[in-house]
């Protein structure tokens, strides 16, 4: 049972669209738990990064009832940045 899980989370981070560094993944946790007190929980904290970075800049994103800004800032290719 403990292998098909780690096989589904395997076979999950590769699907996801773009790169999620565990830098957006604290990002992530540390916005919800500062807007809205809630701790993510470890099976969710992928997807989570994923939606509030794979969005428009300004758009609301829900992650556990909570709402908060998308933390993608497009500020597009700028070099030395």
């Amino acid at each position: 049972m403990k292998r098909a899980a780690m096989g589904i989370l395997l076979l999950g981070s590769l699907l996801i669209p773009g790169e999620v560094s565990a830098g957006k993944v604290d990002d992530v946790k540390k916005v919800v738990r500062e807007k809205c007190g809630k701790e993510i929980p470890p099976e969710l904290l992928m997807s989570a990064a994923v939606r509030a970075y794979n969005c428009e800049p300004d758009q609301d994103v829900t992650i556990l009832n909570c709402k908060i800004k998308c933390l993608n800032n497009q500020d597009g290719n700028v070099v030395g940045k």
